[in-house]
């Protein structure tokens, strides 16, 4: 399994028992691991990347495992070099609502709103 930590250190000022104030220097070793999408044998899965490694998973795109709210690393998949994998766009929304808004000669074509609903 893969894994480049990452030593993370900050200090901070503590009360000790005896009234004292101490400094404390605290180190974590962390991961850090990105989620993605891989088209691979005619289909979409997520994945879980780390470093030039891959965990490639059964579950049908990323979409689903933030939906279903799976934690990638329990499911059942095998690890492949990053290089030897198609990525995919992370996330395929259902929908995707655009405006011309970002342009002046936009809103200056469009006509007034009968009411306006934010989504």
């Amino acid at each position: 399994m893969p894994g480049n930590p990452a030593w993370h250190s900050w200090i901070s000022r503590v009360k000790a028992s005896d009234g004292e104030a101490r400094t404390l220097l605290t180190q974590r070793n962390e991961t850090q691991m990105k989620l993605v999408s891989i088209l691979s044998e005619g289909g979409r899965f997520a994945g879980v990347l780390e470093d030039d490694q891959v965990f490639v998973t059964s579950v049908p795109g990323l979409d689903a495992a933030i939906a279903r709210g799976i934690k990638l690393k329990d499911q059942p998949g095998n690890w492949r070099k990053a290089s030897s994998v198609q990525f995919d766009v992370p996330l395929r929304p259902e929908c995707l609502l655009c405006t011309g808004n970002n342009y002046k000669d936009h809103l200056d074509e469009r006509q007034p709103a009968a009411h306006t609903r934010w989504i």
